[in-house]
């Protein structure tokens, strides 16, 4: 895949695709295309710089639960690194009120074809408003397969 390089951040949600109608009468299946000029996770780039085109899905698998996954692919500069996403989650959501609910994920990352392991597991717990803001606390005990713990709050 080669992206053009002065492609400009784009975020593109597709709430309605008539070409999938299973998917547009459904409504606990989310699907998400992301574009952007450089993916960013956790304040670091994960694609040196380089633009990069995600595909994101969620499907409730009921009140509470929900599985999603996400798999992102970006052109690498030299070597492939974390140019190369696929990742699933499994979440446990809940209502506070009409306006806030929390939620509980677990996350696995892999990154396919990169030079070394950067794969790991990260557990999420996440305090969200219908508007949209959100807290998130996140915590892997083998942050990028370096044998390095880290907790992420954004």
């Amino acid at each position: 895949m080669v992206i053009h390089p002065r492609v400009l951040p784009l975020v593109v949600v597709l709430t309605s695709m008539p070409w999938l109608p299973s998917v547009s009468a459904n409504t606990d299946l989310s699907l998400y295309l992301k574009a952007t000029s450089d993916w960013i996770q956790y304040g670091i780039s994960e694609t040196t710089g380089n633009p990069a085109i995600g595909v994101i899905a969620e499907y409730q698998l009921g009140e509470h639960w929900v599985i999603g996954g996400e798999l992102r692919d970006a052109e690498p500069q030299r070597v492939r690194q974390r140019h190369r996403e696929f990742s699933q989650y499994i979440g446990f959501e809940h209502s506070i009120n009409e306006q806030w609910f929390s939620g509980l994920y677990l996350k696995h990352r892999n990154f396919p074809d990169s030079r070394l392991d950067w794969n790991y597991s990260e557990l999420s717990w996440r305090l969200s408003h219908q508007d949209g803001f959100a807290l998130a606390i996140t915590h892997s005990g083998d942050y990028y397969d370096r044998n390095t713990q880290a907790i992420v709050v954004e």
